[in-house]
């Protein structure tokens, strides 16, 4: 599904850029990334992003409700066997409202639970934005299917990941649009993945192509090509999973692995409760837990000048979801 983004749309990926180019001033500097870069077949080393280090206020996440994008409207797509009208009146989100994964999720569940005495279905939300931080929810049904998986036999990539060979992903916060990751996916099963851990190389799988028609890729990293100076790096990733402690509460953890080209992440309360090898898992930092473990995102049809949120993140930042856009060529 494609949509256009117009003038805001390109005004925010100019401010996008802007915010790189001091990454590309310190990575031009390191001589060395250059000519690893000539020895895979890259003209040359784009601009790694930075996040914002200091996380905006109403800062919604999982199961909390925040300020977001405005829903300017929402649809039904693949219902047959119930009308929209009557879908209409089970889903709580309406036009006019900021957009949260606390938001969808529910709707999502209560159209599933609809579906029960009409053959079942599989409810995925398609959310597409309009303008700068207005969006349009498309609830997509896929009647009849109960589960969906993308197999355990690694497959050939889809058709339509052609858009995304020899041009940009931008992963984006989906608050405050600051520009977070740039990641080029080669066609010979290679990425190279800009963030402010630095710009690394690896290698990607493709699993089955699933019924909500995305494609899981499971990345790992190989290798480090740049190494951003400490001045340019805003914030490494956390051991433990990323989450927080509260003062004078114990250190909670979450251990990640792939099954079958999806993540599945478990929660402990306690680190101190895990054995010796939990625990060595648990405090991986974000570069180390990409090598051993890997990740795996789901991509679907999109065109360059996309602009997209992603909801089923398995460590999701802002509003529980993830702001994506497709730009031309590599940036």
């Amino acid at each position: 599904m494609t949509s256009p983004i117009g003038q805001q749309g390109v005004a925010a990926m100019t401010r996008l850029r802007k915010c790189a180019r001091m990454v590309v001033l310190a990575a031009m500097s390191l001589a060395t990334s250059w000519s690893m870069a000539q020895d895979n077949g890259v003209a040359g080393i784009g601009a790694a992003q930075v996040a914002d280090p200091t996380p905006p206020r109403n800062m919604g996440g999982p199961g909390e409700v925040g300020k977001g994008p405005i829903v300017d409207a929402f649809s039904f797509e693949g219902n047959n066997k119930v009308t929209s009208a009557e879908l209409a009146q089970i889903v709580r989100l309406k036009p006019g409202m900021p957009l949260s994964a606390a938001l969808v999720q529910p709707d999502l569940e209560r159209i599933t639970a609809y579906y029960r005495d009409h053959g079942g279905a599989y409810v995925q939300p398609s959310i597409v934005e309009n303008a700068l931080n207005h969006v349009r929810v498309i609830f997509q049904v896929h009647e009849g299917v109960k589960w969906h998986s993308a197999g355990s036999v690694p497959q050939p990539a889809p058709k339509f990941l052609d858009a995304y060979w020899d041009n940009t992903m931008v992963c984006a916060a989906a608050q405050t649009g600051n520009d977070l990751c740039h990641m080029w996916l080669m066609k010979d099963g290679s990425f190279i993945i800009f963030d402010p851990n630095g710009v690394h190389r690896g290698r990607w799988q493709a699993g089955k192509v699933m019924a909500d028609g995305r494609v899981p890729l499971c990345r790992h990293w190989e290798g480090q090509t740049v190494q951003l100076p400490p001045e340019i790096v805003a914030a490494k990733g956390n051991p433990y999973g990323g989450l927080p402690r509260a003062p004078g509460a114990p250190q909670p953890a979450r251990i990640c692995k792939v099954v079958d080209f999806q993540m599945q992440c478990t929660t402990y309360p306690d680190v101190q409760q895990l054995t010796d090898e939990q625990k060595r898992i648990a405090s991986l930092g974000m570069v180390e837990r990409n090598k051993e473990i890997g990740s795996c995102y789901s991509h679907g049809p999109h065109q360059v000048g996309d602009v997209w949120f992603e909801w089923d993140d398995y460590a999701p930042g802002q509003l529980g979801l993830d702001r994506q856009m497709l730009l031309p060529g590599h940036q």
